[in-house]
């Protein structure tokens, strides 16, 4: 703004220099006759290196801000929220929600036999198919989902306002959108499929217990063959509920 200010500045007072002298009203024969707008004009031409300076030492200092911001906040392959982002997102998520009164879920997502696809085809290969899959999540969850990467092939998406049925529904939404995406690696279309684990905020759920019963959930949801919701069980069950 410094800068394109300073050179409309600088475009308006040449422009009117022009008309002045084109039409008469301040006709000088001389360029460097002493006159009040010369002297606005030399003035402002002075100035000008030095403002144009500290116009690109802002920009410059706002890029680099921006650029340390990013990767402070988000994972540098996939561009999903990094770990420490998400836990901070999540406390005040479930402050909110304590404040409010309103639901909060949390699913763990696990790409399936991942190993395969860096064994036989390489690592820039699983780079890609993250990448992929991140895009796949982005375009199925909601607007205001927070999706990111636990690291390797394991990722959160934090449900504002959901409970555990509508965590199960949002998950069986994601897991479709993955089964039926065409991933193209090598020129060969490599099947994906993730397993997920659902888990709705309880009293006295924290992120990290929150993650733990969905990391437990999206094991079982392994062991009974991959590419299944698994919803965990209440840490807290009241009397007479079976888990």
């Amino acid at each position: 703004w410094v800068v394109a200010g300073l050179y409309l500045l600088l475009a308006l007072l040449l422009t009117a220099r022009a008309l002045t002298e084109t039409f008469g009203v301040q006709r000088s024969t001389d360029a460097l006759a002493i006159t009040p707008f010369q002297s606005l004009l030399f003035a402002v031409g002075a100035l000008a290196p030095l403002l144009a300076t500290f116009g690109f030492f802002l920009m410059v200092s706002e890029r680099l801000r921006g650029e340390l911001t990013r990767h402070a906040t988000l994972d540098a392959l996939t561009g999903a929220f990094n770990r420490r982002t998400l836990a901070e997102l999540a406390g005040q998520a479930i402050a909110q929600s304590r404040r409010h009164g309103g639901g909060l879920a949390l699913l763990l997502l696990d790409v399936d036999r991942f190993k395969r696809v860096n064994d036989s085809l390489g690592h820039a290969a699983g780079d890609e198919a993250l990448q992929a899959l991140v895009e796949v999540l982005r375009e199925a969850k909601r607007a205001e989902d927070l999706l990111g990467r636990m690291g390797g092939e394991e990722f959160i998406v934090l449900l504002p306002g959901a409970d555990l049925a509508h965590a199960i529904a949002a998950a069986e939404r994601l897991r479709e959108a993955v089964e039926h995406s065409r991933l193209v690696l090598h020129g060969k279309v490599w099947p994906m499929t993730v397993s997920i684990g659902a888990a709705a905020l309880e009293p006295g759920d924290d992120f990290s217990s929150m993650l733990r019963r969905a990391d437990a959930a999206m094991y079982a949801a392994k062991h009974a063959g991959r590419n299944q919701v698994m919803a965990a069980p209440a840490a807290n069950p009241g009397p007479g509920v079976v888990q």
